[in-house]
């Protein structure tokens, strides 16, 4: 009898386990995505200026993202110099688009550039005279240059939650200058910011990042795949704002001393035609790759295609997701 108990109690704890396992599978797939208005963007990097404008001429974007501002040794903001401007806004071609400026935390130091750096927010956003400097001078810069809108892109936030905190205030004051002076603002977010969504504020464009999988900081793998796709989804409907998914084309090569460099779609493929291999398309992600040697030192590259971006768009359109931004031209 005792060992009759004791099957019905195994077989018991198996089914919940099951039921929770079923419920946890369901929990992971996103909602639908409220109704939006369909939209396309995309990044033109100051160093690779002039081809991203040859690229932009035969798009259709609605909006275009000069990438990006930057600051000083002193905490003020600087434009690089490929960075131009006038391009922008000459022609027919450019007629009806937005054209947003992009501010990331770079910063000046010494001979080099402190990359997403965090103090530097700090300084930025924590006090609120700072702060309410550092807004005005954004606007400034942006209408003196003739942007229609203005792109915060500010990066390892998620690490401390005050930061996060401080970053939200920002936002909310930044939103209410951009009304007042007639430009749109729309606010980048890496995957791990998402965690802090409730802190965020309302009626903001929030664009997020779908991209770096892996990249510098992991082994050799895709900038994503389905599963990173569809969690991130669901991480992103506790945001209270209209929502834009940016995904990444070109990938990174790793060699294996460890040096990791990135790499634009036509430069993986002039390694292709070099070293005569053929590229294999992961199931997962879509995305291509393959392996070469030089002075035997093995190197395996990840990137991404145009078929790739066509099936990470799928996923999320499923889900009722329209609205797109392209990193980069």
């Amino acid at each position: 009898m005792n060992l009759l108990k004791h099957k019905k109690k195994i077989i018991a704890t198996v089914l919940l386990g099951c039921v929770g396992y079923a419920w946890s599978c369901v929990a992971a797939i996103p909602n639908q995505a409220p109704p939006m208005v369909p939209e396309r963007s995309a990044w033109i990097v100051y160093w690779d200026w002039q081809q991203g404008l040859e690229q932009a001429l035969v798009r259709e974007d609605q909006a275009l993202v000069a990438f990006a501002a930057h600051f000083n040794k002193h905490n003020h903001i600087t434009l690089p110099k490929g960075l131009d401007v006038n391009a922008l806004q000459q022609g027919q071609e450019f007629a009806g688009r937005r054209f947003y400026l992009s501010f990331v935390n770079d910063k000046e130091a010494g001979k080099g550039v402190s990359l997403k750096d965090v103090q530097l927010l700090h300084r930025l956003l924590d006090k609120e005279t700072v702060r309410h400097r550092h807004i005005a001078e954004i606007v400034k810069l942006s209408k003196e240059k003739g942007f229609t809108g203005i792109e915060i892109d500010y990066e390892n936030l998620w690490q401390e939650e005050a930061l996060v905190k401080s970053y939200a205030q920002f936002a909310r004051e930044l939103k209410s200058a951009c009304d007042n002076n007639g430009l749109k603002l729309r606010l980048v977010l890496e995957p791990k910011t998402l965690a802090y969504a409730e802190l965020l504020p309302e009626k903001v464009e929030y664009v997020v990042m779908f991209y770096n999988l892996y990249g510098p900081h992991s082994g050799p793998g895709p900038k994503a795949n389905e599963k990173f796709i569809m969690r991130t989804l669901k991480q992103m409907e506790k945001l209270c704002g209209t929502t834009t998914i940016a995904f990444a084309n070109g990938g990174f090569d790793w060699a294996e001393g460890g040096r990791v460099s990135g790499l634009t779609q036509g430069e993986a493929e002039a390694l292709v035609r070099k070293y005569q291999v053929n590229p294999e398309r992961d199931k997962a992600s879509r995305a291509l790759y393959f392996s070469y040697s030089i002075k035997d030192e093995v190197h395996t590259v990840w990137y991404a295609d145009e078929l790739t971006l066509a099936f990470w768009r799928n996923i999320a359109e499923k889900y009722g997701y329209q609205r797109f931004s392209l990193w980069r031209l």
